[in-house]
């Protein structure tokens, strides 16, 4: 039993009614045979991949740096521009769904998740928008979250969970940024402009907008975001990259840096014990996706006591789909998943409604709230303060593909 009691992800309002809870425990005997997926929309220019990041190790390690220039931005489904031409096409008879990856996979490996999140649902007619809330914690990446041994809940100290959290939010954003050779120029072109890259910035994301039909009941709407592109086996193949961080070994139990280069095994399996709802959400968004390569980067602290600097110390190459067997993460189970929502909202009147995952219990409520709940922030005391961005790295690498 986890002693520590986490914050939860916003403050629920004592007027807010509990329209149904779910045991977590639950979800995993659901299942569901979505349709293939149909790609309806590509944007965006991605960069290429620097190779040289391969032929990183703890001995040629590379500094992971401490901001970049520009991100773009991760707008939630209801401010999407084309899902709302999409959303003008549609006709009726069907529930359609409109999300973004992010979303969709939270809820897919909800039954994984200890700390707190939540998802804000719009019911508009046939429209069901399942959205993110302004500075949510859904953007925010966890550490050691499934932990044996679970982080304290501490605020001031470094290795909290709640700095751990802003921590590892600021090495991916970098990492995926940094490993692309973005000086040289040269890009790949999905086909229309990005609609969220600022005027006169170059998108940092590529955009994939698909849908799936679960049954005939509901058809599925998913921005997709993509990284980059890399060359593999003479093609050009859409990748995503992700980072995984070792904060203190002597809490973690496993040094990475004594490890990595002939125990990376046993590296990985304590990072898919420690994180198995980040990795697995990191996987869903992948397959969604319809990613070619996840490459995932080993990233450390140059001194454990310091959080921010770091270094980049290795990095792997995984196929999704083999990645997520070997997770044991089922696509008909998330889709089992999402479809169990889809019915409880298919059967209630229009209006807004959180998705709430209990901080302390594995409970999922949904609350029916006002339509103007969260256009105030309710979560201020929650949520991540502002701080200094921890550091970045920079990368030799090249072409050594590990498999799964």
């Amino acid at each position: 039993m986890n002693r520590y009691k986490y914050a939860p992800s916003v403050d629920i309002r004592p007027e807010w009614t509990v329209v149904e809870q779910i045991q977590l425990s639950s979800l995993n005997k659901l299942n569901f045979r979505a349709s293939d997926s149909a790609t309806l929309k590509k944007c965006g220019k991605l960069a290429f991949y620097d190779k040289s990041y391969d032929r990183v190790t703890p001995r040629n390690d590379v500094t992971l740096r401490k901001q970049i220039p520009y991100n773009t931005p991760n707008i939630t489904a209801s401010e999407d521009p084309i899902l709302a031409g999409l959303a003008g096409e549609e006709g009726e008879g069907k529930l359609n769904v409109y999300a973004t990856d992010t979303v969709i996979a939270t809820l897919m490996c909800a039954p994984r998740s200890v700390y707190s999140w939540d998802i804000v649902v719009k019911k508009e007619g046939n429209k069901l928008y399942l959205d993110k809330r302004q500075d949510s914690v859904i953007d925010e990446v966890t550490v050691s979250e499934t932990s044996p041994e679970p982080i304290a809940p501490d605020k001031e100290s470094i290795n909290g969970s709640f700095k751990l959290s802003k921590e590892a939010t600021v090495i991916n954003t970098v990492f995926s940024h940094q490993v692309m050779k973005s000086q040289s120029g040269e890009t790949f072109d999905l086909g229309s402009p990005s609609p969220f890259a600022a005027e006169g910035q170059v998108s940092t994301k590529g955009h994939v907008y698909k849908s799936w039909q679960l049954g005939d009941k509901y058809d599925v709407f998913v921005r997709c975001d993509v990284d980059g592109v890399m060359e593999s086996k003479g093609q050009t193949v859409l990748t995503n990259f992700r980072a995984m961080n070792e904060f203190d070994p002597r809490i973690t139990g496993v040094d990475w840096r004594q490890k990595i280069e002939n125990q990376r095994g046993a590296v990985l399996a304590t990072e898919l014990k420690n994180n198995s709802n980040k990795l697995s959400k990191w996987t869903a968004q992948a397959v969604l996706g319809g990613v070619d390569i996840l490459k995932l980067g080993y990233v450390t602290r140059v001194h454990h006591k310091d959080n921010t600097r770091h270094a980049v110390i290795g990095t792997q190459t995984f196929k999704p789909k083999d990645f997520a067997a070997q997770i044991n993460l089922n696509t008909d189970n998330c889709w089992g998943i999402v479809h169990v929502f889809l019915d409880l909202f298919a059967k209630v009147e229009d209006g807004t409604f959180l998705i709430f995952k209990d901080p302390n219990r594995p409970i999922i409520r949904i609350y029916e709230t006002p339509k103007n709940a969260f256009v105030s922030n309710y979560t201020e005391e929650f949520l991540p303060e502002t701080e200094q961005a921890p550091p970045e790295a920079t990368g030799k690498s090249e072409d050594k593909e590990e498999d799964v």
